[in-house]
Parts: C-alpha cells; structure tokens; sequence
C-alpha cells in the first residue's frame, strides 16, 4: 500500500523498473492512493489469518540469522588464525575430532532452517 505522501516517490520507482526490465510503462496507468495513513498494528501479525505464516517466518529468520551470524563471526577466525590446519600449517590447537553427539549437536542447530524452508513450501500451498 501506498500511503498518499508517498505517491510520487512510488511512481518514479515504478518507472525506473519497467526502464530496467526493458518493458515499456502503460500510459494509461494511475496510481490508486490508499487513503488511509495508518500502517498497521504489530499485533495484526499473530491474529488467526496470519499465524501460521508469521510462525514460519520467524522460524526460519533466526534460523537464518544463527547460521550466518556462526559464518560471520566463526570462519573467518577458523580461517586466520589457523584453526585445525586450514592455513597448511601446523595448526595452533589440536583439534578433536567430531563424535557423533558433535555431529547430532550441529544438525540439530542448522535444522530449524531447513525444517521451516520444508514446512513453508508444504504449508504456502494450502
């Protein structure tokens, strides 16, 4: 929606893409304002229509969010500072190899990613 202080902003950017796209933008096209200023509660996210929706989302948001934030601030401290090997020499720590609690602990962590990417394409077809 398109609050009404908006509108010319709205259009430029309209053109801009179809200019993009190489797609040539109608004439004959106008701009429906929305006339009421008001952009919504956060509370409208939980009501019973978009609950299920808005629970996936945020599944799979900080899911996302924990595994790029363990990439960001992980490897490259793994990658520098010679963590198990990784710059060809002698690594500074010994490191253990994973047991399968490790493994089981990893694959559980990066789960709630994948599991909320599969519940969202089952679920967005209903």
């Amino acid at each position: 929606a398109v609050v009404s202080t908006q509108s010319t902003g709205a259009v430029e950017s309209l053109r801009w893409y179809f200019k993009w796209n190489k797609v040539e933008f109608p004439e004959d096209w106008k701009l429906r304002i929305h006339d009421n200023l008001s952009r919504g509660n956060l509370k409208d996210i939980l009501v019973p229509k978009y609950r299920k929706e808005t629970i996936l989302l945020s599944i799979m948001y900080f899911g996302n969010i924990y595994i790029i934030f363990g990439l960001v601030v992980f490897l490259p401290i793994a990658l520098t500072e010679g963590f198990c090997g990784t710059t060809g020499k002698k690594p500074r720590l010994d490191c253990a190899k994973p047991t399968q609690a490790n493994l089981l602990t990893y694959s559980i962590i990066s789960s709630a990613s994948i599991f909320a990417v599969i519940l969202g394409l089952i679920l967005g077809k209903y």
